[in-house]
């Protein structure tokens, strides 16, 4: 970390283009041979919100194994020697991530509900018990220290209003789901719009964003928690607007989760993708 500060800067929360058009067909193609169909069956969907509050936890610190956090989350059994935050966690992932399944179907509705309403529910529920309540689901009136970085996020409340504001006008306006979960996720992050905890629901809307879409929702893997901090902090500092770092880590992802219920997705999607090219 070298450098000048750089400071927050709304314009940069303006839609621009991130994908190619090969690799939005490439992804849409890695969806299609998901089977991402047979997600909301009972099963499969409390199997992967497990496994999706785990990966997400791990990209916070959280030490439980994926075995650790399955016994944690179906049976109520902590782990040993582990701390007693690391438990409400997992149960606040997996508790923010299904209130996001029910909001995605929910927004197929005639009575969708307003994008930052969502934001600010997911919000609360992954910080209950783990933050003041004064701060859950609310905009966040004082200075933040982001690690590893340069950026330094505006700390005016107005401004982080108008900037929510400008992120749900922008992403209402996006027609690619995929362009819009990648947008949503960065965004979030980057605006910093609550004291804490805001990664861990810019990840949750992005699964959202992509589920309303009828998508396989994505996870960012435990096994590349540098290189997911990297990503994110790559767009912090870009200028012009640079979301090469990270839409190539969500590429990889995507590849991982397709491939949890269909083994040879990459390679049927790969195939699938040529044959439209």
């Amino acid at each position: 970390m070298n450098g000048r500060p750089i400071p927050y800067n709304q314009d940069k929360l303006k839609y621009q283009p991130i994908f190619t058009k090969d690799e939005l067909i490439y992804l849409e193609a890695l969806n299609s041979v998901s089977k991402s169909e047979y997600l909301l069956s009972p099963r499969n969907i409390e199997a992967f919100s497990i496994s999706f509050a785990h990966t997400s936890a791990v990209l916070e610190g959280n030490t439980y194994s994926a075995v650790e956090a399955e016994l944690l989350l179906t049976l109520g059994q902590t782990g040993a020697h582990k701390q007693l935050n690391e438990a409400l966690m997992l149960k606040n992932m997996q508790s923010s991530f299904n209130y996001i399944v029910s909001e995605s179907q929910y927004s197929k509705t005639d009575a969708q509900r307003p994008l930052s309403y969502i934001i600010k529910n997911a919000h609360t529920m992954a910080s209950e018990g783990m933050m003041d309540k004064a701060y859950c689901g609310v905009v966040r009136n004082e200075p933040v220290l982001i690690t590893a970085t340069n950026y330094v996020p505006s700390d005016i409340p107005q401004q982080l209003e108008d900037g929510l504001q400008m992120i749900e006008r922008e992403y209402n306006s996006i027609e690619n789901v995929f362009e819009r979960a990648v947008y949503i996720h960065q965004n979030l992050a980057y605006l910093q719009y609550f004291y804490d905890h805001n990664k861990r629901t810019a990840r949750n809307m992005c699964a959202y964003t992509l589920m309303t879409g009828n998508k396989m929702p994505v996870m960012f893997t435990e096994r590349s928690t540098e290189e997911y901090a990297r990503a994110v902090i790559s767009y912090y500092e870009s200028n012009p607007v640079d979301y090469s770092a990270f839409k190539e880590y969500f590429i990889a992802s995507y590849e991982r989760v397709c491939s949890r219920m269909n083994a040879f997705a990459v390679e049927q999607a790969k195939a699938l993708a040529n044959d439209k090219n």
